[in-house]
């Protein structure tokens, strides 16, 4: 209750359909925003104080936040900041009810020291776990080596075939224009055939040159970086 403040004023005594209704209106420090219950009061006769507790208990439990505290091994002590009894009296695994706000846990064993300080809301589920195990880390090098040989002879090949079929293009083309009014349709359109095919093969290697190219380039580059 030492972070609890409770606001009341003589407004707070509203009507309600049962009759009249004392209002409380608490907030915790540190946490905007307010909350409120309402106890009847008939005859303007205060309620009692055991209801009054009980009701505000019940309120706070349900604004509070819920911290799983776990350990690896388990039952390794902890201290939270603000929260009697002292070190060594509580120890992993425990469910803890906190009000909202900053939280600050310790874990302490064999010397070795695990701190944990983060801010819980009202209401909310957290779990916060402290490893306590030891392991030996050996860091290996390892060299990556990009080999590129393999990208710039596909390439070599795509280019090659790109030539290739440029000269097939260009004889197809000289093939096509030698063609006269004399000459059978069948042998016009063998030749465009011939023309059409050449080209679209020349247009797709000079396409997988220029990929395989720029691949083969970034692959070198990040080699030698």
């Amino acid at each position: 209750m030492a972070v609890l403040d409770i606001f009341q004023s003589p407004s707070d005594v509203v009507a309600a359909p049962e009759g009249l209704a004392l209002r409380f209106r608490l907030e915790w420090r540190h946490q905007p925003g307010q909350t409120e219950f309402f106890l009847p009061c008939p005859n303007r006769t205060a309620p009692p104080v055991d209801t009054i507790v009980q009701q505000l208990r019940a309120v706070a439990q349900q604004m509070s936040a819920q911290v799983s505290l776990r350990s690896t091994p388990e039952g390794i002590p902890f201290r939270v900041e603000g929260l009697s009894p002292a070190v060594g009296s509580f120890a992993t695994p425990l469910d803890l009810k906190t009000p909202p706000g900053a939280f600050s846990v310790e874990f302490s064993r064999d010397g070795l020291v695990r701190r944990v300080d983060t801010v819980v809301s009202v209401g909310g589920l957290y779990e916060i776990d402290a490893d306590f195990r030891t392991s030996r880390i050996e860091p290996k090098v390892v060299p990556v080596v990009h080999r590129t040989w393999p990208w710039w002879g596909a390439t070599a090949i795509a280019a090659a075939t790109t030539i290739y079929f440029e000269w097939r293009q260009t004889r197809a083309q000289s093939a096509y224009s030698s063609l006269g009014p004399t000459d059978p349709p069948d042998r016009f359109s063998a030749r465009w055939n011939d023309l059409r095919q050449a080209n679209l093969m020349r247009n797709g290697f000079l396409g997988l040159t220029l990929v395989l190219g720029t691949g083969s380039a970034w692959l070198e580059w990040g080699g030698s970086r």
